[in-house]
């Protein structure tokens, strides 16, 4: 008895139909992928900018509780308009004796190149960003017991939205202003603070905070 053939023509469309499931398949894998990708980039470009964000807000706090209790007679420089200044010195009370205020030695908040990096529009120390700055805090200056503690790093060079070219590029009533800026007008103390980071992209990320105080002292 013969046995029955295979039906060639369904066996073909069997295999077309495979092939067409696979390809969905495939094709949704990667819109998985593809989105899921995107949603990683996402979240890690966010984590760093709220760490820009966090960096930028506690450093102007910092700052500002320094300043905050300064002598404004004994400020060095003045740091007024219209470029600012991007170091101040400063007296600060440390409380009240029997003939007033106790004043602390002097103590210094001023913008320096990071360590390897050179003023020269290069990235020399290959962190992505172009001569990047540190906030550094010294206390007790000119005595033995002066020390310097760094409060902040990857400062811009200049203010967000600012570039050197003696005009007021951001409309903030500065020009050519540092990444770190100080600038008072009559008791009010504004303290201005861009800073920068690389994402895992080797995208540059940037903030600007900006706060002001009153010295009253």
């Amino acid at each position: 008895m013969r046995r029955p053939r295979a039906n060639r023509s369904r066996l073909g469309f069997t295999l077309i139909e495979m092939m067409v499931m696979t390809g969905v398949v495939l094709l949704l894998m990667g819109v998985v992928a593809l989105v899921s990708g995107r949603a990683n980039d996402h979240y890690r470009v966010s984590r760093a900018r709220l760490h820009l964000n966090n960096l930028a807000s506690t450093t102007i706090d910092r700052v500002c509780d320094e300043l905050a209790y300064a002598e404004r007679d004994d400020l060095n420089p003045v740091p007024a308009t219209p470029f600012g200044s991007s170091w101040i010195e400063y007296e600060k009370s440390g409380g009240y004796g029997a003939d007033g205020s106790v004043w602390q030695p002097t103590a210094r908040l001023a913008l320096e190149l990071v360590e390897g990096e050179v003023d020269d529009g290069l990235d020399n120390n290959g962190n992505g960003l172009v001569d990047e700055g540190q906030l550094v805090m010294t206390r007790d200056v000119g005595l033995p017991s002066e020390r310097r503690v760094v409060i902040c790093k990857g400062i811009q060079e200049y203010l967000g939205g600012e570039t050197p070219n003696g005009l007021d590029d951001n409309g903030n009533g500065l020009e050519d202003e540092r990444g770190f800026s100080l600038v008072l007008e009559g008791e009010m103390l504004t303290v201005r603070l861009s800073v920068a980071n690389v994402d895992h992209q080797r995208r540059m990320q940037t903030v600007t905070h900006e706060t002001s105080i009153l010295i009253r002292n």
